[in-house]
């Protein structure tokens, strides 16, 4: 709570803003969800799949396992407390501070469910990652054109691994940038 309220008390002052995802972007999320598959529910997952939740994975070696359901057991296990850092994204955040940019961390992660919205302040707060606030939105495009820093063009770009979110930027005039991962490689 103390990071959730350092954040949101400070003052945005029109500097250029980043808009930049959390899960698979700065946080391993697909190998570690994959691991927990494995582990928990005796399912192999192909982290190379195209799908970012592995739910042809999931029905087919369940049968009858609500994919949702097994992602609500990786929330209540507390996995999003524990994700490792993606390679150099400590070092991207930096230089994005050093150029001058207001860090807006997106994720569309449900903040409704307080395991998640917690959790993801407790890896935030012990991963020494560069950023400036923090929102949750499962409609990252409409939370930007709703934002403070709209209106006034100062979102210079976003970054996000998802097709959905990256192509709705695209298409309304957001430049975004995309680290390549399996399930999005038809973006170009």
């Amino acid at each position: 709570l103390d990071l959730e309220h350092k954040t949101r008390s400070r003052k945005w002052e029109g500097q250029p803003v980043a808009i930049v995802d959390i899960d698979d972007v700065l946080a391993e999320f697909r190998t570690p969800f994959a691991n927990f598959l494995g582990r928990r529910y005796d399912i192999e997952a192909d982290v190379e799949s195209d799908q970012y939740f592995f739910v042809e994975d999931i029905l087919k070696a369940s049968g009858n396992i609500n994919p949702e359901k097994v992602f609500e057991s990786f929330v209540q296990e507390r996995h999003f407390r524990c994700l490792p850092i993606v390679e150099n994204a400590k070092d991207f955040l930096q230089y994005l501070r050093n150029e001058g940019y207001w860090i807006q961390l997106l994720t569309a992660r449900p903040k409704e469910d307080l395991k998640i919205f917690y959790d993801t302040y407790y890896w935030l707060s012990g991963s020494d990652l560069e950023f400036d606030r923090l929102d949750f939105s499962p409609e990252k495009l409409r939370w930007c054109m709703s934002s403070e820093y709209y209106d006034s063009g100062a979102i210079k770009f976003a970054v996000d691994d998802s097709p959905k979110h990256a192509l709705e930027y695209a298409n309304h005039g957001i430049k975004v940038k995309v680290p390549t991962k399996s399930y999005n490689k038809k973006i170009k």
